[in-house]
């Protein structure tokens, strides 16, 4: 790139240095009588680097003063040519200073467009062409938004594009490629649009990208609803906001839970006796599935949308069913229903009776992979294992709200469920 020195003079250039295949930064060359200026910025992580250089010409020698050092010229690709012409070679693009009054050089042309800055729809098209588990030399860069991500701890994701084409990005990192995405400070999560730069290829005949940059990260902005939970005589109530978007959400508004009523001796809102015998909690029905007996692993065929249990004068209807399997069997042999899998969330909903004031739901993580899952909004984690058929009760209050929803929290967290207890008053 070359230009005319006059007493003053500021020029801009994009600089390609075949490392990314593309612009690798934005140089700015300011000169001021003898003194030079560069300063760039990274286009990709708003990098920005401002150095100066003082030329001082000696006859044929010609010295560069940076930082206060002076550095041979030959250590700097720093040249003059007839006393006039300055050519500072840096990176791949040699810039090149002429004095006022020489001939002024012709424009170059236009770069071209980067080749490997590409859509997802390339994207696709590039992976399917590859054999199962074969991948390109050369890397590039996909953008779109964040439709989920799930494995949280290798940050496997999907991007879609404003026409729906899907992308996987197996394995995400940092813009410089040295931390994984469960390190990751601030996580691109779903909704967010990102810039993944990597190798494309194709696993199981599907196109992805492996191990993956995130050198771009735009979050996206929430859009929250609210749904109150009124208070009960035994439970507070609060408010919680669920984002349309990234389906994140938070809780606020707390009221302190009404207490009983007494007047009567009977409680007006739950219909608890107040006074005289203590009522009795205890089970109503138990929901198994399947009977006990195999001593290994299995994890049975889908159930559908909908499916149903029956328990003495008692039925249990899952509905809104996804990825649901049965009969599915644990370590020890106990008979359960498995949700999820490697890339798929798993949900129910049932209903229960009005004398019902309490569920119990029986859940293990699914081998002894760590489980995390949420029972109307709350999040669990569950750390007991199926392998050892050990299982954690989670207690639901259904004194008031008779709906229950169970779902893992993101594809790639599985677990099983053994049974679902309906608990009332029993005297």
């Amino acid at each position: 790139y070359s230009f005319v020195a006059e007493e003053t003079t500021e020029e801009e250039v994009e600089v390609y240095n075949g490392v990314f295949n593309g612009v690798d930064m934005v140089v700015t060359i300011n000169y001021t009588k003898g003194t030079v200026t560069f300063s760039y910025v990274h286009p990709r992580n708003g990098f920005e680097v401002n150095e100066e250089f003082t030329f001082v010409a000696d006859g044929n020698n010609l010295k560069l003063s940076f930082a206060g050092t002076e550095v041979p010229v030959e250590e700097c690709a720093i040249i003059l040519e007839d006393g006039n012409v300055v050519a500072a070679v840096y990176t791949a693009v040699t810039f090149e200073l002429t004095a006022e009054g020489a001939e002024t050089p012709e424009e170059p042309e236009e770069p071209e467009e980067n080749e490997f800055e590409i859509t997802i729809e390339e994207a696709i098209a590039i992976g399917e062409a590859k054999a199962h588990d074969t991948y390109t030399t050369d890397k590039y860069w996909v953008t779109g938004t964040i439709k989920s991500v799930y494995n949280t701890q290798y940050g496997n994701m999907y991007i879609v594009d404003e026409n729906g084409n899907e992308f996987c990005v197996y394995g995400t990192y940092s813009a410089d490629g040295a931390t994984r995405y469960d390190a990751l400070t601030v996580k691109p999560v779903k909704g967010d649009v990102v810039t993944v730069y990597g190798i494309i290829g194709s696993y199981n005949n599907n196109a992805q990208m492996k191990n993956g940059w995130i050198v771009e990260h735009e979050a996206h902005e929430h859009k929250y609803t609210s749904v109150v939970t009124e208070p009960t005589c035994v439970a507070e109530g609060y408010t919680t906001h669920t984002c349309s978007v990234c389906d994140g959400s938070y809780t606020d508004t707390e009221v302190e839970k009404l207490g009983h009523t007494t007047e009567n001796g009977v409680c007006d809102r739950c219909g608890l006796t107040i006074g005289g015998e203590t009522p009795v909690i205890g089970e109503l029905a138990a929901f198994e599935f399947g009977a006990n007996g195999n001593a290994a692993h299995v994890d049975g065929n889908s159930l559908g949308t909908s499916v149903s249990y029956t328990a003495g004068t008692y039925t249990l209807n899952l509905t809104g069913m996804s990825s649901v399997y049965g009969p599915a069997f644990d370590a020890a042999g106990n008979s359960c229903i498995k949700l999820g899998t490697s890339s798929k969330t798993g949900t129910f909903t049932f209903t229960v009776p009005e004398e019902v004031t309490e569920v119990v739901i029986r859940v293990a993580q699914y081998k002894a992979n760590t489980t995390k899952i949420t029972v109307n909004g709350t999040a669990y984690t569950i750390t007991t294992a199926s392998n050892n058929g050990a299982y954690t009760d989670i207690v639901v209050d259904t004194s008031v709200n008779k709906t229950v929803t169970f779902t893992t929290v993101s594809g790639g967290v599985r677990c099983m469920v053994d049974a679902i207890i309906f608990k009332g008053q029993v005297n």
